[in-house]
């Protein structure tokens, strides 16, 4: 906690130091002052919202949950839909199926914007409650409304359609409503699928998602001041303090930030519970993730126009004071464009924003500039750096800019509109549409770092060399942000339909009266990758019995074979399960705890290791995964032999009417040394040297060593490797393939 202290105190210090010196002393004379106080303005505004983060962060809640009382409360859980599909709203409400609370104490309700008979279908084999309405209005917020004219319990559960609570959900939170002024417990909105900084930029899960800074460490700063904010969904509410503010809020599209003030404002004490309690979806494009944060932006900004912080009654200074930080947040993208253009004015027009020497700014600047990055990594535990916090606001600035003026100055109604969750993309797209403003501003940069870099090389007095080198590292900084800003833009396809989730379970294989061992290497709702020792031979459907948390069985079919640095692995999908089996299922995917590790930075994650990720797996086309058969990487020697198309079908015939005279016919004629790199049932690819042609549909004969058949297989792709081809074969049939196999096997010809 020391450590703390000093490091925030330190780094206020130098921060107020530096801000100090940039009003006294670097503001430039003339017409130039005009920018320079615009830039000083923005900086003054982030200096007061660092102030006040250093303040949330200093100390942070780390509530522990209160055990259940005696007498339970009556619980409803509310399950907001609009458009979402099926098959994700299924997950949700299994998954609350699950929920480990006494069932006669326990509701559960689809709330339905969508009226959509399938929905209602879905309720009735779940047996749950199904609500709808005949008009959308005031949208989340009015089917929330429209459910309490249905439900009597005495706490409810808010959850969006994507959000899976897991068993203790209700355990974990419930206790805290033994404190009467409690109005809601909020919990993390957490995700189980890859942002699209961690999936677009490679990043895995190197990086936490982009939304946990706010979600775990804001959140847990402002649960001190009784300011935590309602986050739409996986949050517990008193009956009683939702209807004595009239309902959930309304004429915002925000209603979950002004729900929460106004049971603030009420004199009700909110609490944050920093556990991961449900998971969902985040949004999965660009496109998506700019709409969901600009329909945000506006909503707050309806919010305080409606119901000002600093003038409605009930509210502690703090509390006014975080939520008009919330606000004052939006406007932060209009501040990072004037960054960006700052050193631009000066390199190309000659336009200083900033009137000082290199020894000012490293004597001033520099200190403030490296405390603050040490605070930003170790304050908030490694879940956010100063890199990817310029990354994320670059990314999104220009858009949400646009949006956030638009709203102050015409408040232009805004339709309200769900965030896609659970969509799928088969190719790569570039949004270009959303990064003509980092593409712009990307060549202005490069223009004004040669104009600079054209100036230090034609000699020049001392301050102004020193003025250009100050702009250009500062141009070179932001440049960094504009070109992973445009990285972003690339959409990789998103080829799975479910989540994949590491797993490492016992697994029996049951296969043509056979059973063979493994274990998973990861699952998901509908499959799973199995790694074995050996390239077993399996028959396309078979029987599975995993060994987790619980103990399940599938009937499944295989749908890819491929190699594994331990063994062979296997691709499986499973048959549809049973409704009972398919809650055991979510329970099992979804019900354990996610690694701490997953909301931290990881070792290596900078701007450094972005580019060589990104430009090491970046491709333009992406083909799925389907191979059918075993494949063994062999890389043993062979003797090949070339036989045009036309004769082809010859050889054929000659193999099987005489298989043993054909072997020792074709062994006489002149073979070809070559290397075959991996066999499977179908097929094998070869390196094979000196071929002056080779073509798709030729005829190849393989002779292995130490071993009399020879195998017959056709030409499907030849690729020019240097001096060698690379060549593809599929067998004649099936048998040649098993021949194959069985030989390799037998023989030990792996290396």
């Amino acid at each position: 906690m020391m450590i703390r202290v000093l490091l925030l105190l330190s780094s206020l210090i130098a921060m107020w130091v530096y801000i100090g010196w940039r009003i006294l002393y670097t503001l430039p004379n003339g017409y130039a002052i005009i920018f320079a106080m615009l830039l000083l303005l923005v900086e003054v505004i982030e200096a007061i919202q660092s102030t006040i983060f250093y303040l949330i962060i200093f100390d942070p809640t780390d509530r522990q949950p209160p055990s259940l009382p005696d007498q339970l409360w009556t619980v409803d859980v509310l399950i907001a839909t609009y458009n979402e599909p099926v098959e994700i709203l299924k997950k949700t409400a299994a998954a609350c199926k699950n929920l480990d609370y006494p069932s006669e104490f326990l509701h559960i309700w689809i709330c339905d914007d969508g009226r959509r008979e399938e929905v209602r279908l879905l309720a009735e084999e779940l047996e749950i409650g199904y609500l709808t309405r005949p008009s959308n209005e005031h949208a989340k917020a009015g089917n929330l409304n429209h459910a309490l004219t249905h439900i009597k319990g005495e706490l409810l559960v808010t959850l969006d359609a994507d959000m899976i609570p897991k068993p203790e959900f209700l355990k974990r939170t419930a206790g805290f409503f033994k404190f009467h002024r409690v109005a809601f417990v909020q919990t993390p909105q957490s995700f189980y699928n890859e942002d699209i900084f961690q999936f677009n930029l490679f990043q895995n899960r190197s990086i936490p998602n982009e939304q946990d800074l706010f979600m775990r460490v804001i959140q847990a700063g402002r649960d001190r001041f009784n300011a935590v904010i309602y986050a739409g969904s996986n949050a517990v509410f008193r009956r009683s303090a939702i209807d004595s503010i009239g309902g959930f809020a309304t004429g915002t599209i925000t209603e979950d930030f002004a729900t929460g003030m106004l049971l603030q404002a009420k004199g009700y004490r909110t609490v944050f519970l920093n556990e991961v309690l449900a998971e969902g979806l985040a949004t999965e494009s660009l496109p998506d993730l700019l709409k969901q944060r600009i329909r945000w932006g506006r909503g707050t900004i309806q919010t305080v126009r409606k119901w000002n912080p600093l003038c409605i009654e009930g509210l502690s200074l703090m509390q006014r004071i975080l939520y008009m930080t919330s606000f004052v947040y939006w406007y932060s993208g209009i501040g990072k464009m004037i960054f960006i253009s700052a050193p631009l004015l000066f390199l190309i027009f000659g336009i200083p924003v900033l009137n000082t020497t290199l020894s000012g700014l490293l004597g001033f600047w520099l200190p403030h500039f490296i405390l603050s990055g040490i605070v930003f990594r170790v304050c908030t535990n490694k879940v956010r750096d100063r890199f990817w916090s310029h990354v994320y606001d670059t990314a999104m600035a220009p858009a949400i800019s646009w949006a956030i003026l638009v709203e102050t100055f015409t408040r232009k109604p805004i339709p309200f509109r769900v965030t896609p969750k659970g969509v799928t993309a088969g190719q790569t797209k570039f949004h270009k549409e959303l990064v003509i403003p980092h593409l712009v501003f990307l060549a202005i940069s490069v223009l004004g770092i040669i104009i600079g870099l054209f100036i230090l090389l034609q000699g020049t007095d001392q301050q102004v060399k020193e003025s250009v080198l100050i702009n250009l590292f500062w141009s070179v900084y932001n440049l960094i942000g504009l070109v992973v800003s445009i990285m972003l833009g690339w959409e990789r396809p998103r080829m799975r339909n479910t989540e994949r989730f590491e797993r490492s379970y016992k697994i029996v294989v049951e296969t043509e009266g056979v059973e063979i061992s493994g274990t998973t290497i990861n699952i998901s709702e509908d499959g799973c990758r199995i790694l074995l020792n050996h390239p077993i031979p399996l028959s396309k459907s078979l029987k599975l019995i995993m060994y987790g948390q619980e103990t399940h069985e599938f009937q499944g079919t295989i749908v890819h074979f491929d190699l594994h640095p331990e063994g062979f692995q296997a691709g499986i999908q499973f048959e549809p399960l049973n409704l009972r089996d398919y809650q055991r299922w979510i329970r099992e995917l979804y019900g354990t705890q996610p690694e701490k590790t997953s909301f931290q930075l990881q070792r290596g994650s900078n701007s450094i290791s972005v580019f060589l990720e990104y430009f090491k797996h970046f491709q333009f086309l992406y083909r799925p995964k389907n191979r059918k058969s075993q494949r063994i990487k062999t890389n043993i020697d062979c003797q090949v032999q070339l036989l045009p198309a036309v004769t082809l079908l010859a050889v054929e015939e000659a193999a099987a009417a005489n298989f043993d005279s054909f072997n020792r016919d074709l062994r006489m004629t002149a073979m070809r040394p070559g290397e075959i790199h991996d066999v499977s049932l179908q097929g094998c690819q070869l390196r094979v040297g000196n071929v002056r042609t080779c073509k798709p549909g030729d005829g190849v004969a393989v002779a292995l060593p130490h071993i009399y058949q020879i195998l017959i297989g056709r030409v499907v792709y030849a690729q020019p490797s240097g001096k060698e081809f690379l060549i593809g074969v599929n067998w004649i049939d099936e048998i040649t393939g098993r021949r194959v196999m069985e030989v390799l096997m037998s023989n030990n010809l792996r290396r």
